[in-house]
């Protein structure tokens, strides 16, 4: 069985505070769950090439939160456990974070049942994304799936994923649309200073994503001609998310 590690809250500001997941019984199977998923970012070169920045968890903050993580369970193993982070949870709380470290296609159909599971019992939407999604098919339904290019995005839904991805440095455009013409937005907790991805919502992959820009709408944080753009769309159910920098 893999090991997760789940913690109450959250400093993020981009995420807000909120529960959030630890893959691995410790950093070797933590990295190798990544390595494993063949992701682009894992390594410094393979990320350089392609143009993108090298992942961010594995080293920095991250990666020093993780070790205090690891540390402090060893003393205390039940306060790491999903239902009692999720206990102590703020009450603004609406999502939970999978994960903040550590791919998820590591786990077992059994344990993503069981982790469904668990967000279910205290009413909190899963937030999270994983690299491999050709691999890791059991996800499917369950977490946005990272691809790094828009034409990787297209297909991935062609196979029934709802993909965030991967945009270029200078792409300025709110709303944008793929070579398959599917429809994307640009993260909105990176767009603007107004909203974090706790308040926001469009990540998480077991909510429609029209009902969250219309909630969007009314509290003013997407403009009425950028909803009626995509509700408008007829792949508008397949939303990509974009993003000019995943750090």
């Amino acid at each position: 069985m893999t090991k997760v590690y789940w913690t109450a809250t959250s400093k993020n500001g981009k995420t807000g505070n909120i529960p959030g997941a630890w893959i691995g019984e410790n950093k070797e199977e933590c990295r190798q769950s990544c390595k494993e998923s063949g992701c682009p970012l894992f390594k410094k070169k393979v990320a350089e090439k392609l143009g993108l920045l090298p992942c961010y968890a594995h080293v920095g903050r991250v990666n020093m939160a993780f070790s205090s993580v690891l540390k402090a369970a060893k003393l205390d193993p039940e306060r790491y456990s999903l239902d009692s982070a999720f206990s102590k949870a703020a009450r603004s709380a609406r999502v939970g974070r999978f994960s903040v470290i550590g791919n998820a296609g590591i786990l077992s159909m059994d344990e993503v049942k069981d982790i469904k599971k668990g967000f279910k019992r205290w009413n909190l939407g899963v937030l999270g994304y994983f690299y491999g999604w050709k691999k890791y098919s059991h996800l499917k339904k369950f977490l946005m799936a990272s691809t790094a290019s828009i034409r990787d995005a297209d297909n991935a839904i062609s196979q029934g994923f709802r993909p965030a991805t991967v945009l270029p440095a200078n792409f300025k455009d709110e709303v944008f649309e793929t070579p398959n013409g599917n429809i994307g937005l640009q993260c909105l907790a990176i767009t603007q200073k107004n909203i974090n991805c706790n308040q926001c919502g469009l990540c998480v992959r077991e909510w429609n994503p029209l009902k969250e820009l219309k909630r969007l709408k009314a509290m003013g944080i997407v403009s009425k001609e950028v909803y009626k753009r995509i509700k408008d769309h007829p792949k508008a159910k397949s939303l990509i998310i974009g993003f000019v920098t995943h750090r």
